[in-house]
């Protein structure tokens, strides 16, 4: 499994390269939104914000591109007693590809699917952090569905949902993200639109 999710992240980065060749279309994304913590992860961290920076490629009138995509998670400790637990830091590294349910470039809603893997460094933080616990740096990998809003020649907006599984040391940490956004088209010299 983890060999078929690194061979999907070492093709979003290829496939990258080869957009840009092919005269794509740039997107940045910068939003930010909730990160919710789920199943045993949850149980000692709840709900946190967290920022998100993307730069995309498109090649136009073809429905898949590629997504370079970093995320910064502050996700909050839960209280034992009236002690505060210890915050979590998630800096975030991904590669993605991205599907793009209706490519037009005159669509004003234009769903999409997506999926991808890459590297999760996570840190204790905060007064209630344990002395001398470094950071560790994992693989991890993920999927989620999303909405871009208005124009795909311009600036537009995005709202979408995440699934990480982060693979730390003995199991996995899984989140649920839920972000929104600006979508900022940086040019086209192979045509317009999805």
């Amino acid at each position: 499994m983890k060999r078929v999710l690194r061979g999907l992240a070492l093709l979003a980065v290829v496939g990258t390269a080869g957009a840009s060749t092919a005269q794509a279309q740039g997107e940045l994304m910068i939003g930010g939104g909730s990160s919710i913590p789920t199943g045993d992860f949850g149980e000692g961290f709840k709900n946190g914000p967290h920022g998100v920076l993307a730069f995309g490629f498109v090649v136009p009138r073809i429905p898949v591109g590629f997504r370079l995509q970093g995320m910064f998670h502050r996700i909050s400790g839960e209280e034992v007693g009236t002690v505060e637990g210890p915050d979590l830091q998630v800096i975030s590294g991904t590669g993605d590809l991205v599907f793009k349910v209706n490519p037009s470039p005159d669509a004003k809603f234009r769903p999409y699917v997506f999926a991808g893997a890459g590297l999760y460094n996570t840190k204790l933080t905060g007064d209630e952090a344990p002395e001398g616990v470094s950071g560790e740096t994992d693989f991890g990998y993920g999927g989620g569905v999303g909405l871009d809003i208005g124009s795909a020649t311009g600036l537009g907006f995005f709202v979408e949902g995440r699934y990480h599984s982060i693979d730390t040391e003995g199991e996995s940490a899984n989140v649920i993200t839920a972000s929104a956004g600006a979508r900022i088209a940086l040019g086209n010299a192979g045509g317009t639109g999805y």
